[in-house]
Protein backbone atom coordinates (compact mmCIF):
# COMPACT_ATOMS: atom_id res chain seq x y z
CA UNK A 1 0.00 0.00 0.00
CA UNK A 2 1.48 3.53 -1.08
CA UNK A 3 1.37 5.90 1.73
CA UNK A 4 -1.40 8.55 1.64
CA UNK A 5 -1.46 11.98 2.06
CA UNK A 6 -2.24 13.59 5.59
CA UNK A 7 -5.67 13.34 6.77
CA UNK A 8 -7.41 16.37 7.90
CA UNK A 9 -9.11 15.28 11.58
CA UNK A 10 -10.86 18.69 12.32
CA UNK A 11 -9.77 22.13 11.27
CA UNK A 12 -5.94 22.93 11.43
CA UNK A 13 -5.53 19.34 12.65
CA UNK A 14 -3.76 17.15 10.37
CA UNK A 15 -2.55 13.51 10.95
CA UNK A 16 0.84 12.37 8.89
CA UNK A 17 -0.30 8.47 8.54
CA UNK A 18 3.41 7.58 7.76
CA UNK A 19 5.33 9.99 9.97
CA UNK A 20 8.20 7.30 10.39
CA UNK A 21 8.53 6.87 6.58
CA UNK A 22 8.82 10.86 6.13
CA UNK A 23 11.63 11.36 9.22
CA UNK A 24 13.71 8.65 7.77
CA UNK A 25 13.38 9.98 4.21
CA UNK A 26 12.04 13.19 4.02
CA UNK A 27 14.78 15.74 3.80
CA UNK A 28 16.47 13.24 0.68
CA UNK A 29 13.62 12.98 -0.75
CA UNK A 30 12.84 16.33 -0.81
CA UNK A 31 16.05 17.72 -1.74
CA UNK A 32 16.44 15.18 -4.68
CA UNK A 33 12.77 15.80 -6.08
CA UNK A 34 13.45 19.81 -5.20
CA UNK A 35 10.10 19.60 -3.50
CA UNK A 36 10.23 23.27 -1.94
CA UNK A 37 10.19 24.86 -5.36
CA UNK A 38 6.42 22.88 -5.50
CA UNK A 39 5.93 23.86 -1.55
CA UNK A 40 6.63 21.23 0.68
CA UNK A 41 7.73 23.00 4.20
CA UNK A 42 8.71 20.57 7.17
CA UNK A 43 7.69 22.18 10.17
CA UNK A 44 8.79 21.63 13.65
CA UNK A 45 6.72 22.07 16.63
CA UNK A 46 8.07 23.87 19.74
CA UNK A 47 6.87 20.62 21.62
CA UNK A 48 8.23 17.35 20.95
CA UNK A 49 6.42 15.37 23.45
CA UNK A 50 4.14 15.62 26.23
CA UNK A 51 3.18 12.45 28.83
CA UNK A 52 -0.32 13.01 30.50
CA UNK A 53 -0.41 11.73 33.92
CA UNK A 54 -3.82 10.58 35.47
CA UNK A 55 -3.93 12.73 38.48
CA UNK A 56 -4.10 15.68 35.93
CA UNK A 57 -0.04 16.65 35.75
CA UNK A 58 1.72 16.87 32.67
CA UNK A 59 5.05 16.83 31.39
CA UNK A 60 6.23 18.30 28.32
CA UNK A 61 9.71 18.43 26.26
CA UNK A 62 10.35 21.26 24.17
CA UNK A 63 12.50 21.66 21.34
CA UNK A 64 13.91 24.94 23.74
CA UNK A 65 16.71 23.55 25.97
CA UNK A 66 15.71 26.13 28.79
CA UNK A 67 12.20 25.86 28.16
CA UNK A 68 12.60 21.86 28.74
CA UNK A 69 14.31 22.57 31.91
CA UNK A 70 12.03 24.49 33.33
CA UNK A 71 9.22 22.13 33.17
CA UNK A 72 11.97 19.42 34.53
CA UNK A 73 11.97 21.14 37.11
CA UNK A 74 8.38 20.82 38.42
CA UNK A 75 9.17 17.58 38.72
CA UNK A 76 12.90 16.59 39.49
CA UNK A 77 15.48 19.31 39.72
CA UNK A 78 17.95 16.51 39.35
CA UNK A 79 16.57 15.09 35.93
CA UNK A 80 16.64 19.30 35.34
CA UNK A 81 20.23 19.51 36.40
CA UNK A 82 21.18 17.03 34.16
CA UNK A 83 19.00 17.29 30.82
CA UNK A 84 21.47 19.38 29.26
CA UNK A 85 24.09 16.58 29.30
CA UNK A 86 21.58 13.89 28.38
CA UNK A 87 20.52 15.90 25.24
CA UNK A 88 23.68 16.28 24.10
CA UNK A 89 24.50 12.66 24.24
CA UNK A 90 21.42 11.75 22.55
CA UNK A 91 22.83 14.54 20.06
CA UNK A 92 26.05 12.84 19.53
CA UNK A 93 24.32 9.66 19.54
CA UNK A 94 22.24 11.05 16.41
CA UNK A 95 25.09 12.01 14.26
CA UNK A 96 26.77 7.97 14.60
CA UNK A 97 23.31 7.16 14.42
CA UNK A 98 21.96 9.04 11.62
CA UNK A 99 23.80 7.70 8.45
CA UNK A 100 23.04 4.45 9.20
CA UNK A 101 19.09 5.30 8.68
CA UNK A 102 19.73 6.24 5.16
CA UNK A 103 21.32 3.29 4.30
CA UNK A 104 19.99 0.73 1.72
CA UNK A 105 19.16 -2.56 2.91
CA UNK A 106 21.33 -5.40 1.93
CA UNK A 107 17.62 -7.56 1.37
CA UNK A 108 16.91 -6.99 -2.15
Amino acid sequence: MAPRSPKVCIPAFIVRPWPTLSARYGPKWSSDLKLKSHGLEFIEPPVRVTALHPDGQSLSIYSDTARTINELEKFSSHDAASYREFEDCMARLGRVLAPLLSMNSSDD
